[in-house]
């Protein structure tokens, strides 16, 4: 349930950053999705093999160059059950959005996974986005 406050800066800005809307358990299974659309010699649980060129929807970058952003809009996103369950009109997305623009909802269209991968300490960078998932309603 958002609060009048929440209601008000969304009424006001266009936009609404809910935090810890995405619970512990979906949150993880997202993780494990995303895992899989990292170069398989990368090893999840050793960050010294995540080096080297990775591809995502936009380009081909060292991970150093692109400063551990990836943007992933294609493949399985539209179909995988943990995203459109957590995002359709049903889920929880789409029971905030009844919240923020009313019904009906026409179906959620998944804009993309945006994942940071964390670089070593020795490197330091400005941060320029944060990891998210853009659902929006479609007509």
């Amino acid at each position: 349930m958002l609060t009048a406050a929440e209601l008000s800066f969304f009424a006001r800005n266009g936009f609404l950053h809910v935090k810890n809307f995405v619970d512990p358990v979906t949150c993880e299974k997202l993780v494990d999705h995303t895992w899989t659309r990292f170069p398989p010699e990368w090893s999840r649980d050793d960050s010294a093999t995540w080096s080297g060129d990775l591809a995502d929807s936009c380009h081909i970058a060292d991970l150093k160059a692109r400063r551990g952003l990836t943007q992933f809009q294609k493949g399985d996103l539209l179909d995988h059950p943990v995203v459109d369950g957590f995002f359709s009109s049903d889920g929880p997305g789409g029971q905030l959005a009844k919240e923020l623009i009313g019904s009906p909802l026409s179906k959620f269209h998944v804009r993309g996974l945006y994942a940071i991968v964390p670089l070593p300490s020795s490197i330091t960078y400005k941060v320029g986005g944060r990891p998210h998932i853009e659902a929006t309603p479609r007509n």
